[in-house]
């Protein structure tokens, strides 16, 4: 629509009108090439792989040293969406097979787990690849096997990433064993979204408390509170520095869990507990492990009660903790904080603050005046729905209808312009 309607701009840039790829001339050994949505076709790639080998061939040719005499292939390439099937998978290794390719996206395409399966014989003779991105493609539990020899036979990833890869329990768990090694390379390991159950979870805990782990992703997973004390069992022992648990079913049960575990840790800085259920219970049990943390950095949680934690409380629980420099409270519903809730700032002279170890938690809060604290406290809720007038829900709807009946009638305009296809109509 983008040629009819402004001029003749083409909504594919690296094509020409013929519908081949144009070769850029800065595309050949060391450069970074994106090919993000572009519309690339398997014979496209054959023809992107053809010519970086004819480049680095010819770079070799004049080469002066050994090193150059090897050919480079690009730094970084980067073919998200483009629809790519397993018939691209030779070009990519051919690609790879140039060596110097640091990252490889390749997320939201269409390629099987015999196609990652193929990608993943020539990884151990890519020992400058650091990423690898699958994210979003039919990577199975056969293609997760393929990628955890390549590590075992001496891949170097460092950036692994397979979310919604439709990856189960053997796959996880032979992922975990590689990682296990201690010839693995990899730091950050996504496997969000994905179908393995309790035995794959109790496995990665396993793995992180003899890998090189520092990231691990398991957002969307359906973890529940027992699987995240078995995963949680090693805290203390090992380098994870970043956990994200995103939309599963923790809850405060699962907040519980977690924050026994913080409380004696030295390694995580990073947690992300949004959109699980917690409630302000949840929320003190961590405020008060946290007084006894001191690597934590970081902590986001999606709050679900009926009544907004007591900010002025949680900074007093905070108080002790001096390496905190952020908790973020996601209010999860509609709606806004109450009007008493106290300000993010605290007073200029403050009153002492409650005693931290209360006997039993509850879920409301005491109010307690808030202390001088170290950490910053972000409170983030929905807006008011009252930016324009009358914009209660039937307002919201009365807007979103008359922006609707203005775009149409714009792009009746448009598409009515002399010379516009018919197919464009």
């Amino acid at each position: 629509h983008c040629r009819c309607l402004f001029g003749g701009m083409s909504t594919q840039p690296h094509h020409t009108e013929e519908g081949q790829l144009v070769v850029r001339d800065e595309w050949g050994p060391g450069a970074s090439i994106n090919l993000d949505r572009s519309v690339v076709t398997d014979t496209d790639l054959a023809t992107l792989a053809t010519v970086l080998r004819d480049k680095s061939e010819a770079g070799a040719s004049v080469a002066t040293t050994p090193i150059e005499s090897r050919g480079r292939g690009p730094t970084s390439l980067s073919l998200e969406g483009n629809g790519l099937t397993d018939a691209a998978v030779p070009h990519l290794c051919a690609i790879l097979e140039l060596c110097g390719t640091r990252e490889l996206k390749l997320g939201h395409n269409k390629l099987s787990d015999q196609g990652v399966a193929r990608l993943a014989g020539v990884l151990p003779g890519c020992g400058s690849l650091e990423v690898l991105d699958l994210t979003f493609n039919t990577v199975r539990d056969a293609g997760a096997v393929a990628l955890a020899a390549a590590l075992c036979n001496g891949a170097g990833i460092k950036t692994l990433k397979l979310y919604r890869c439709h990856i189960g329990d053997d796959g996880a768990h032979a992922l975990a064993s590689a990682m296990a090694r201690p010839s693995s390379t990899v730091e950050e390991l996504d496997l969000g979204c994905n179908g393995f159950g309790s035995d794959a979870v109790a496995a990665l805990g396993v793995a992180i408390g003899s890998s090189q782990l520092r990231s691990l992703g398991l957002r969307n997973n359906d973890l529940r509170p027992g699987d995240l004390r078995v995963l949680c069992a090693r805290f203390g022992r090992t380098g994870l520095r970043s956990l994200d648990l995103r939309k599963n079913k923790l809850g405060d049960s699962g907040a519980a869990a977690l924050a026994e575990c913080l409380a004696g840790d030295e390694s995580v800085s990073s947690i992300d507990l949004r959109s699980n259920g917690v409630t302000a219970a949840g929320v003190r049990d961590i405020a008060l492990a946290l007084a006894d943390n001191s690597t934590l950095l970081e902590v986001d949680l999606g709050v679900t009660a009926d009544e907004v934690p007591d900010l002025a409380y949680l900074e007093a629980l905070l108080g002790k903790n001096l390496m905190l420099e952020r908790m973020r409270l996601t209010i999860d519903r509609l709606g806004t904080p109450p009007k008493d809730t106290p300000a993010h700032n605290p007073p200029s002279e403050p009153a002492a603050a409650a005693p931290v170890s209360s006997p039993t938690p509850s879920p409301t809060f005491p109010p307690t005046s808030a202390p001088t604290v170290h950490p910053t406290l972000d409170h983030v809720g929905r807006p008011e729905q009252r930016a324009l007038p009358g914009a209660g829900v039937g307002g919201w709807s009365r807007v979103a209808l008359a922006v609707a009946v203005a775009a149409a009638a714009v792009g009746y305009v448009l598409v009515k312009r002399p010379g516009c296809p018919a197919a464009y109509r």
